[in-house]
């Protein structure tokens, strides 16, 4: 499967479906950011950049920001969108 497929596969098919299977979006972030927090996880400084490779509805993307990253994530897709 080429690089393009999967992102028209993702957008396509799955998208909707995974973002279903995951649930209360926000209670995802929230989990993510808590399990980030113990993992020390923290933007060291003013600006920090983090990228979200294979980010799909953006859960851990949106997680990094809260915790003071400037990022941006990608899936693959026609859309990469900063955080």
């Amino acid at each position: 499967m080429t690089a393009s497929s999967v992102g028209e596969h993702y957008e396509n098919v799955l998208s909707e479906h995974y973002s279903r299977m995951l649930g209360d979006f926000e209670a995802r972030v929230v989990e993510q950011r808590s399990l980030l927090e113990r993992l020390v996880i923290t933007a060291s400084s003013t600006g920090a950049v983090t990228v979200d490779l294979g980010c799909g509805p953006g859960v851990q993307s949106v997680a990094l920001a809260r915790l003071g990253f400037c990022g941006i994530g990608s899936w693959g897709g026609s859309w990469g969108g900063g955080v």
